[in-house]
Formats: structure tokens, sequence, C-alpha cells
């Protein structure tokens, strides 16, 4: 390949997609949307409006070419189709008084999601652009298409000729460069021009323009995953291999320039992919320049099973204990499970991706949605123990119940009543919104890819997909057992207190009260530790949110899958929450994910996993996540990679659905707080991505260091 070495173009392919902000004339940028706006809402058809406005975008865009780039697909971003979207969304959105009250109070969240798909890439590399073109031409030859069909395919035909153009376009801006590396890029482009790619280097280019045609020209922030990366690219890499035109240097090349301009987009976990589909020697070619790279971005899921290769599970233990830990290990056989739960098919959940941070989706066949909603579990004790409302509030946003609670099964029967009441007002709030999908997301470009779409003549948005699902996460899992736990313990067994006066002792956040909540906090069990009291009272709420949101009808002819993950939200909903009966102050973080909460695990990494792995998380097929925090020193040497893969095979083997893990010394944070200067690369597991410790607000850093420490 002649093409300079990507050592030499790495700093300048870094920061390349942020030097572009400054060089876009942003009245050129407003003109340009004016114009294009006005194409759309000329259309008596706002499907036809759509697939219009993105192909004139394409034609009239202002191009960016990086002379030390391999691959070309930048071009100005700052104000394009995918803002008719959120205008139509302010036209059609429909609020419930009473749902926006509560939401606004913590107890729950509700709304679109656009964010968390995939498309078919099988269609995308097996067809081409301009393949794709020709089966929409195909479709409008049938003269027995209804109208919406007509505008449909015409939708299609119309985006993807401005793809075609766009690409086109990048190729005459490379020629002018005059790199070698431009040069390169416009070769590519021109076999993309002609067909589908036949070759790595044309895959791997196909993957950046489809990229930026749906993420940033049809709707920001949509795709969510590249999919199996090695068995997608696999068949390219052979082709090459087999008739020299590459080789296994040429391959690392290739792939150092395809990892790090992903990595270069900064845009945090957008742009995961998945490893270990289909193991191969593009595998580990790819999990060994990664490494090397040591980037943040992009994320890999890695799919385990019983034949997930020792030799995997090694390459990536050393890379996450020096700190590169952008991994997430997902069970193969839970997840297929969880996905047939809620109706999918066998041979479909067989064939699953990951979108986002833990999100599996029948690829190519589901729309998923995987954060319609959230549920706050914790605001439902809270609620229940203050007569329907928050501590220190006038606001009624749940059930008065009285205070006359006899027994803790009926104080517990009245907190799981609160989240049933909250969860089918969040399907609600969801079901009205959904149902406007049809005229606010025209979606062409990810369509056109889905074979179901381009069947029917019906837009993914309006039900084209063969599953069409929506989700709702419940968070706060070890905050709420083991507030529960507390009360059930000091109230109704103990009786060192009763639940008005702990009402009374937790609305004046423990004031004077710090030996009763040193009691609540040390004395009883705490969920993360193996008790089979704790771990029942987890599974049973578990299940019985899976039993209030799984398989419910949503607004699309789909149906809604559970989630057990929290992500970030951990600080800005427990700002929301008064103090709890575990012992925690007012508006301290509540749990996250499936862990315990912060030092209450006091039966390491074993207990933990013996806990949560007692519950059946094929009734979380929106997916769930344990993190687990080690200390360097006890996974020193070669011993301590077996620990590690030792771990996480146990984990999976016993039924956990997804597991990352941080090996770090929380001395090391706590330097890096001080002195940011001198720890820029320190990177961590956050939630479905990492990111360097010290871009972390001091809220993060602190919740994080508290985890870490024992």
């Amino acid at each position: 390949m002649e093409i300079k070495s990507f050592k030499h173009s790495k700093t300048a392919i870094e920061d390349q997609y942020a030097r572009i902000n400054g060089l876009v004339n942003k009245d050129e940028s407003q003109k340009l949307y004016h114009e294009l706006r006005n194409i759309y809402y000329i259309e008596k058809s706002k499907q036809v409006g759509k697939g219009k406005a993105i192909k004139y975008y394409f034609e009239n865009v202002r191009l960016f070419i990086n002379p030390d780039d391999i691959f070309a697909d930048m071009a100005d971003i700052s104000n394009t189709p995918m803002r008719l979207r959120d205008e139509e969304y302010q036209k059609y959105k429909k609020y419930d008084d009473k749902a926006v009250a509560i939401q606004k109070e913590g107890a729950f969240w509700a709304d679109c999601d656009f964010g968390h798909t995939m498309p078919d890439w099988n269609v995308v590399f097996n067809l081409g652009i301009t393949g794709i073109i020709k089966r929409a031409e195909q479709y409008l030859q049938n003269n027995k298409l209804t109208e919406s069909q007509m505008e449909f395919y015409l939708s299609v035909k119309y985006a993807y000729e401005g793809i075609l153009i766009f690409i086109k376009r990048l190729r005459k801006e490379a020629l002018a460069v005059k790199s070698e590396n431009a040069e390169f890029a416009a070769k590519n482009l021109e076999a993309l021009s002609k067909g589908k790619p036949t070759t790595l280097a044309e895959a791997m280019q196909l993957y950046f323009i489809y990229y930026m045609a749906q993420s940033f020209v049809e709707s920001y922030n949509n795709l969510r995953s590249l999919g199996a990366l090695d068995d997608i690219l696999y068949p390219y890499y052979k082709h090459d291999i087999d008739n020299g035109i590459c080789d296994e240097e040429d391959v690392r090349e290739l792939i150092r320039y395809f990892l790090f301009k992903w990595n270069s987009m900064n845009i945090t976990a957008n742009i995961p992919f998945n490893l270990c589909t289909n193991t191969n020697e593009l595998t580990y070619l790819i999990l060994e320049e990664y490494v090397n790279l040591n980037v943040p971005d992009p994320k890999i899921h890695v799919k385990c099973s019983a034949q997930t290769p020792d030799k995997v599970y090694k390459i990536i233990m050393e890379s996450i204990r020096h700190g590169n830990n952008s991994f997430v290990f997902m069970n193969d056989e839970v997840i297929k499970k969880g996905l047939m739960h809620i109706g999918i098919e066998p041979e479909d959940a067989k064939d699953y991706t990951i979108i986002g941070c833990y999100e599996p989706c029948a690829a190519g066949k589901e729309i998923p949605c995987t954060l319609n909603g959230r549920i706050n579990m914790p605001m439902a004790v809270e609620v229940v123990l203050n007569g329907g409302k928050k501590f220190n509030s006038e606001n009624v946003i749940g059930i008065d119940f009285g205070k006359s609670f006899t027994s803790f099964e009926m104080f517990y029967n009245a907190v799981k009543e609160q989240l049933k009441v909250w969860s089918e007002m969040a399907i609600r709030e969801i079901n009205a919104i959904e149902k406007q999908y049809p005229n606010i997301n025209h979606s062409p470009v990810l369509s056109a890819t889905f074979n179901s779409c381009m069947e029917e003549g019906k837009d993914v948005y309006a039900g084209g997909a063969k599953y069409n699902n929506s989700s709702i996460c419940a968070f706060g899992i070890a905050t709420i057992v083991d507030e529960l736990i507390a009360i059930k313990k000091a109230v109704f067994e103990d009786k060192i207190i009763t639940l008005s006066e702990l009402t009374d002792v937790l609305k004046n956040n423990w004031n004077g009260s710090e030996v009763l909540r040193k009691t609540m906090q040390d004395k009883y069990p705490k969920y993360g530790n193996n008790v089979a009291e704790v771990d029942e009272l987890a599974n049973d709420l578990m299940s019985y949110m899976s039993d209030c949101i799984d398989n419910k009808p949503n607004g699309r002819g789909g149906v809604y899958r559970m989630g057990l993950f929290s992500i970030d939200w951990i600080i800005d909903y427990g700002k929301q929450l008064g103090a709890s009966a575990d012992g925690r102050f007012s508006g301290e973080p509540i749990s996250k994910n499936l862990s315990a909460s912060v030092g209450m695990d006091k039966k390491g990494v074993t207990g933990i996993i013996n806990s949560v792995t007692k519950f059946d998380y094929s009734l979380a097929p929106n997916g769930s996540v344990l993190d687990l925090h080690l200390h360097p020193a006890a996974v020193s040497g070669d011993e301590g990679i077996g620990i590690m893969t030792s771990l996480v095979k146990t984990y999976l083997s016993k039924g956990g659905f997804a597991v990352h893990i941080n090996v770090m010394n929380p001395e090391t944070l706590k330097k890096a707080q001080k002195n940011p200067e001198k720890y820029k690369n320190l990177q961590v597991r956050l939630c479905g991505w990492n990111v360097y410790f010290t871009d972390l607000n001091v809220e993060m850093q602190n919740n994080l260091i508290k985890s870490m420490e024992r």
C-alpha cells in the first residue's frame, strides 16, 4: 500500500474533527439549512421531503479533506437535516401535566429514543450505496404500490443518491489535495461510487460514509454499533491476503488508521463494536492493535461463551490491567434467552448485536429504543414513607397509603404498588409519543438497510422493522434493597424505632441521629454479600419490575424490555432523593448498575458475584452489568491474569449478564485529582464507556474513588 505510516499521520488525525469546527462558515451553514428546510417543507410528503433534504445537503455541504488521513468523510455537520427531527418533535410531543410534574421530581423519566440503532451492516456491504439505490428503483417499478409505499421508496432513492454524490465529491476533493493518503482515499471512494466494496480498505471507508450519513445527517447519535467487526470485515481481509493486496503489516496499518479515526471523533460510547461472534485471525489483529493504540474509543463488547478462546481473555485482561478498560464481557447464552423472552424468534435472537452500553438487539431486525424510560426505585420507598410526597415537599407524586403498616409485607407491597403505578405512567407517556414517530423521525438511510422495510415499503420508525420494541430501565437496586431490609429489621423485627419516627429522622437527614444511622448502615445485612434473605428480596423486586415492564405493549406494535442498569444517572437522581434508611444521606449518589452500595460489599468480589447471579437475567432483556473494581496488587503477574479471567468466567457461567472491570489503586485516583496534569491518560471504566479520569467532574471522581476503597 502506498500510504504514509500511521505513526507519521497519527498527530494530524487525532483532533481532525475538532479542527473542522473552526473552519465552518456559520452564515453559509445556516443558509444551507434554510434551503434544505424549504425543500423539506415544500413537499406534500414529509417522507419524500426528508429524502430530498438529505440529497440537497450532500450536494451542497462544504467538505474537508485531511491530507494525512486514508479515509475521507468530513463535512460541515453544524446544520444538517437531522434538525428537522427536532422541529417535528416539538410539534407532536404531547405532555401529561401530572406525569411531567412527577418526572421533574425524579421518580421516573419517559420520552422517545432515536439514539440506539444499528443498520443491517450485511445489506450495507453486500449491496453498497449503488446497490441500495438500484433496489429502491426496482421497487418503484411496481405499479401496485400504495401512495405511502411510493413515498418511502422515493425517500430512500433520494437519500442514497445524495450519499453517492457525497462519495463522488469527496473523491474529487481528495484528488485535488495531492498527498499519498488522500490519493489512497480517492481510490477507495472511486470503487464505492461504482459498486459494493471488495477490499478491506474499501469496506472500512464505507463504514465512515454510512456512519456520517445516518448519525450526523439523518438523525444525530442514532447509530450505536459497528456490529461484529471481526466477522463483518473478515471476508475482505481474506480477499486481500489471498490476492496479495495486503500482507499482515498492511492490515495492521489499516486497522490502526481505522480505529484511531473513530477515536478522533471523541463521541463517548457512541460507536462500540462486537468481537468473537466467529473468532478468527482478524479478531486477534484488531485486539492487538487496539491494545497498542491505548485509546478509550471505540468500545468493545466481547461475546462470551464456552467456546471463547483463553487467548482472547489473556489479551484483554492484560490490557485492562495496564489501564485500557474499554471492554465489557457479554453472556452470549443469557442474551439470546432474554431476547426470546420478549418474543424474538430463536434465529433472530442468535444473530444479535450490542448497541449503546449493554443493550442487545436482533441485528437488522429490531428497533429496540433502549432508553425510552427510567424508574428511580429508591424514590418509591421515600414516597410511601411520606404519604405520597417526597421528604420536605408538598407536591403529591405518588399514592398516599397512610401510615398504618402493621407488617413489613404490607409496607413492601405498597412500595411495589407505587413502582407499578410509575411504570404504567411511564409506559403511557412513551406510547403516546411513539405513536407520533412516523411524523417525527423519517429515516430513509437507516430504513433502506432493513429488508423488512424494503419489502413492506415502510419506514423503520413507522413500524417497518420486524420487531419494534421499547425499553425502560429500573435502577438503584442495591439502595432500595438495603433500605427495605433495614426497615424490615429495625422497624418490624427488632422494633428499635417506629416507621413514623424513622420517617421524621430521614426528613431531618439523620441530624442528631448518628448512632441510629450507623446502626442502620452497619448492623443490618446489605445487598452484594451473598446473604440469602437479602438476595431473595432483590430477586423478588427485580422479578416484579420485569412483570411491570417486560412484554407490555408499546405504541409501535411491539413490546417493552426491562433493563437493570443506571449508567451515570446515579448522581443526578441521588440529588433528588432524601436520606434513605440504609444510612445514606440526602442528596448522595444511589447505587450503580448491579453493584452493591459503595462500601457495603464486605464479602469482596466473591460475595457480590454470588449475590448478583441468583437472578434470571433473561427477565432483563434490555441489559444489566456488574462493575468489578480490583486492586492492582490482587491481580499482579501471570497469576493475576488467571484470577481476572476466572472471575469473569465464573460470573458468566453462573448466569451473569455482563461485566466490566477497573483495575485501579484508589490512591492513584486521589493523586490524579490533585495533579490532573500528570494523569491526563489515566482511563477508568465509568458506565457503558471508559473515560479519562481527569475529565470527570468532582462528584463522579469521588464516587469512583469510594467504590474502589475497601
